[in-house]
């Protein structure tokens, strides 16, 4: 499941592919029951999440991840759905800092710090909450790893 490779001495991992087995997964007018595909769909998008080491793999397999569910049938809506659910618990994760690499962790906070940044910016006539104690002392742990 994982592809393991020495980068100028600095050890990535990303998600293995085998040539034979992709990019076929349950086609979604099969006749399963719902949670087959849900589960498939996370699945998939836990693995980009846990063996990619830099955010740009991390978009790589995302991407084919969503060009792999179209193949088979799936709506954009049920992929969507998944990413989706899936940046809930990354920001669970973030809180927990347990699920995910550390290098990919720092990448998607920044991200999601500038996004947080942007948002509350364009929004007129809104306050931005305060952040509480729990995402300050998160923050302020990172930074001293």
């Amino acid at each position: 499941d994982v592809l393991i490779q020495n980068r100028k001495g600095t050890l990535t991992t990303s998600v293995y592919h085998k040539e034979a087995a992709e990019p076929y997964v349950v086609p979604f007018g099969s006749d399963h029951p719902g949670h087959v595909f849900r589960n498939t769909v996370d699945t998939a998008i836990a693995r980009a999440v846990c063996y990619s080491t830099t955010l740009s793999e991390f978009e790589e397999e995302i991407r084919q991840i969503k060009l792999m569910f179209l193949y088979n049938g799936y709506p954009s809506r049920h992929i969507h759905w998944g990413l989706t659910t899936l940046f809930k618990v990354i920001d669970t994760a973030l809180m927990v800092g347990t699920y995910l690499n550390q290098n990919l962790k720092q990448e998607l906070s920044a991200r999601m710090i500038k996004h947080i940044q942007s948002a509350g910016s364009d929004q007129e006539g809104q306050t931005q909450r305060p952040p509480d104690k729990q995402a300050a002392n998160i923050q302020s742990k990172q930074r001293s790893h």
